[in-house]
């Protein structure tokens, strides 16, 4: 027999107690504060942790960093700047759009505070008429070789 994985102490055959692994399964209080202690023991093992502050980048190529200690908890950096300048957290449905489109590059003077999805489309849209715009004066073209958008060279008088 194992003991279950989810810090229950129970013993099971398997890695867990059938539903011990499911999020979403409804626990009793007294479950909740078994896994709750051996969490807190796998946070306190030797294994070296991220400190608070420490920064990564999420799958989608955002600046992530540590909010909390133990808890895994990272937020997006460009997020927490945002909001370090309006003063409170972001509401439901806001967003922040980077001014020059780099995901890396959380300076508040080049972030800005969406209200909600449709304005940010509506915002990201007006780029394209732009670019649409720039590509029927042969300013850009799109190389299917390179499989990119490139500026034209400037016409020589």
């Amino acid at each position: 027999m194992n003991q279950c994985k989810c810090g229950c102490g129970g013993e099971t055959k398997k890695q867990f107690i059938s539903g011990h692994n499911l999020k979403n399964l409804k626990k009793t209080k007294a479950h909740c504060v078994k896994i709750g202690l051996a969490q807190k023991r796998a946070w306190e093992t030797k294994r070296e942790r991220k400190p608070i502050g420490s920064k990564n980048f999420d799958t989608h190529g955002y600046i992530r960093v540590k909010v909390v200690r133990g808890s895994g908890r990272w937020e997006k950096e460009h997020k927490l700047v945002m909001e370090q300048k309006i003063g409170r957290k972001l509401l439901p449905g806001e967003s922040v759009h980077h001014i020059n489109f780099d995901k890396t590059d959380n300076r508040i003077e080049n972030l800005f505070l969406v209200s909600s999805m449709t304005q940010h489309k509506n915002l990201e849209a007006t780029l394209h008429k732009i670019i649409k715009t720039l590509i029927e004066k042969d300013l850009i073209r799109f190389d299917a070789v390179k499989e990119c958008y490139e500026l034209m060279a400037p016409a020589r008088n």
